[in-house]
């Protein structure tokens, strides 16, 4: 009972300083596991599926999950943002296509330049149990023609929604659903064999874009 409660009271202790440093964007856990559900507007079919993100090697796979997901093509990606490349996959016809990645901005990670827009809570801060107390921040993306919003976690920054509305009216949208703070399976990141040798293809995309 005496650790318990130490424990309690560090991990307040911490949530207490980040609060008090709310307006500095913050960094997430440096892995990430979960569902991902992305919406889009002007017809686009839902995206739903596991993803993995490591941030320290800032890379991303999401493959939908075609038992939730009504649609004839079914999307699976590996991105390596700081390469700037990513791999279109095709899971069962054992194709592959390789592409360059546009910018390597995304919704994981809330860029240094980011603004502070709010602090509250999702659901009741007076109900128990009933509300996550949350931080949004927003960034204007220039190359998207658009402004990206992410909500995350106050104590923590795990990302729990995002984004993005463009000057032509477009939305998409982000919920992130039984995430964890660790990747199983660390193969993910590796391109399948049937990727070996494939050539960079001139046509090129934005992380918004492969949900688009």
């Amino acid at each position: 009972m005496r650790l318990s409660g130490f424990l309690f009271l560090a991990i307040c202790a911490v949530c207490e300083v980040v609060l008090a440093d709310q307006h500095q964007p913050c960094r997430g856990p440096s892995q990430l596991h979960g569902t991902l559900w992305v919406t889009a507007s002007k017809g686009a079919p839902t995206s739903v599926g596991e993803f993995n993100y490591d941030a320290k090697t800032k890379k991303l796979h999401f493959k939908d999950d075609e038992l939730h997901v009504n649609k004839t093509d079914h999307l699976e990606m590996l991105i390596f943002f700081e390469e700037g490349i990513f791999y279109d996959i095709d899971s069962h016809n054992l194709s592959c296509h390789k592409k360059s990645l546009q910018n390597n901005y995304h919704i994981l990670e809330i860029p240094a330049n980011a603004t502070h827009v709010t602090e509250g809570y999702l659901g009741s801060e007076f109900i128990g149990d009933q509300g996550v107390r949350m931080r949004k921040w927003k960034k204007k993306i220039p190359e998207l023609n658009g402004v990206v919003t992410v909500a995350t976690t106050s104590c923590g920054c795990l990302t729990l929604s995002g984004s993005l509305f463009t000057e032509a009216d477009d939305v998409l949208l982000f919920h992130f659903l039984d995430v964890e703070t660790e990747v199983k399976n660390p193969k993910v990141f590796v391109p399948p064999s049937y990727c070996d040798g494939v050539t960079l293809e001139d046509e090129t995309d934005t992380f918004f874009g492969l949900f688009h």
